[in-house]
């Protein structure tokens, strides 16, 4: 799921709900009817990459879909830039791995990846 991380922009849903956008990338982040926010390509789609419970979204523990069934992901975090002025400095630069099944199922998701123009590359 490497491919989801980034910086996201706000921009207005169909029925003026929030929304965010992928800078530079191809992902949606938006909040379905259940009770979950949702990473996908589609827009309100049920098939996704990544979710999380809405309601306590930046505290809260993401899921990825690992084909079969959701699994957590107690490290991945989402940040707003409100919580990052407190940190020195925004990262510039990530790496993913996997010491466990990632490897075997999402092999082309780990890498280093360097913030460009405000996303990951």
């Amino acid at each position: 799921q490497g491919m989801c991380l980034g910086e996201y922009t706000h921009h207005h849903g169909r029925r003026r709900e929030a929304v965010y956008r992928q800078n530079g990338g191809t992902f949606w982040l938006y909040q379905k009817t259940d009770k979950y926010a949702y990473v996908s390509t589609s827009l309100g789609s049920d098939q996704a990459y990544l979710r999380v419970e809405a309601e306590n979204i930046l505290l809260a523990s993401w899921q990825f879909w690992d084909g079969q069934s959701w699994c957590e992901d107690k490290e991945l975090k989402l940040f707003n830039w409100n919580s990052l002025q407190s940190l020195p400095t925004v990262c510039r630069r990530i790496t993913i791995s996997s010491k466990g099944t990632g490897m075997t199922y999402h092999k082309d998701s780990f890498g280093s990846f360097n913030r460009v123009d405000g996303f990951y590359q």
